[in-house]
């Protein structure tokens, strides 16, 4: 996260606003299936290896993959953005995603997708916006 904060820092222009949808890290502890577990730690300090079939995009796809996965917390994105002197004016935690990339899942009236045995109860995307003033 320092890497990609001293990046946005250099090149972003004076009352520049950086802004950054993600899935949030709560997320992340899941997986893409609730299956009433919570098989990662929300610190989870090394790389978390996952084989799945189909993509985040189309979970039907005839295709295998290994995904290598490392996890930032709120906290490690805030502090490289605060670090780098950026000003935090946007934070918004989200308990949908705007397109169906989970095993199970249930459509809202919105069109947006919620973790089927979860629906509203955490947050799966965050959003925030680092101005540089």
């Amino acid at each position: 996260m320092d890497k990609l904060a001293t990046v946005v820092q250099q090149f972003l222009k004076p009352e520049g606003k950086f802004v950054m949808v993600e899935f949030h890290p709560v997320l992340n502890m899941i997986g893409w299936k609730w299956d009433g577990t919570l098989p990662y730690s929300y610190f989870n300090q090394g790389v978390l290896l996952e084989e799945s079939e189909g993509s985040y995009t189309d979970r039907s796809a005839p295709i295998k993959n290994m995904a290598a996965e490392w996890d930032h917390s709120l906290e490690e994105v805030f502090t490289a953005l605060l670090n780098q002197k950026l000003q935090l004016t946007h934070f918004q935690e989200h308990d949908y995603s705007p397109y169906n990339c989970f095993e199970e899942a249930t459509k809202l009236a919105d069109g947006n997708w919620q973790i089927k045995g979860i629906e509203g109860i955490v947050p799966l995307i965050f959003s925030l916006v680092a101005c540089n003033f």
